[in-house]
């Protein structure tokens, strides 16, 4: 008996550590970023977890803000997302910037990703990359603990709440955004398996 316990706990265990501890917002992430990318000559196999920046690496300075408007400093236009709290992906000028946000053994660094991984929109020529915002944005904050075996699929959707709906509708004032009393408290796999599951 004592070993199915201590299995049930090792698996729970491994379902908790699937996550990064890291907890950075929407807010903590809008703002200016200077991403420092190394050669392009990688393939999806890259290993970027000891790179750092060197001669061949280029920058770009990217502005994220609401709702998931990326704008480069040379004016070309594309869309942010913030991955749960754990990252943000951001897809610009015919590349995509991926990060992990980072964290220590206690806090969130809100302010820097971990290095990343880039690649052309058609999922060639890698490179590593480093983001940190250049507007001096440095939050930390403790880590936030993870429920064992809790899953983003458990979450509640983030896009049907009045918070979401408010800021909606106060960044343009050509449609009214409403909550929708339906989906109303519905988790993201309620509302996959509304939209007929997964694709």
């Amino acid at each position: 008996m004592r070993s199915v316990c201590l299995a049930l706990i090792v698996c729970g265990l491994g379902l908790a550590s699937a996550d990064t501890p890291a907890n950075c917002t929407y807010e903590e992430t809008r703002g200016w970023w200077t991403f420092t990318e190394g050669p392009r000559t990688g393939d999806r196999s890259i290993d970027c977890n000891n790179w750092t920046p060197g001669q061949g690496s280029s920058k770009v300075r990217v502005f994220l803000e609401f709702p998931n408007l990326a704008t480069d400093e040379s004016g070309n236009r594309g869309t942010w997302t913030l991955i749960y709290n754990q990252g943000f992906e951001v897809i610009i000028n015919f590349r995509k910037y991926f990060a992990f946000s980072n964290y220590s053994d206690s806090e969130s660094f809100c302010g820097g990703p971990k290095v990343g991984w880039a690649h052309d929109i058609l999922g060639h020529n890698w490179a590593c990359f480093e983001g940190p915002r250049d507007d001096g944005f440095q939050t930390k904050k403790p880590l936030q603990a993870h429920p064992l075996g809790r899953k983003l699929g458990d979450a509640v959707d983030p896009f049907n709440t009045e918070e979401f709906v408010a800021m909606v509708n106060r960044a343009q004032n050509s449609w009214t955004a409403k909550v929708y009393e339906p989906f109303r408290g519905k988790t993201l796999n309620e509302m996959m398996s509304i939209r007929g599951g997964h694709r």
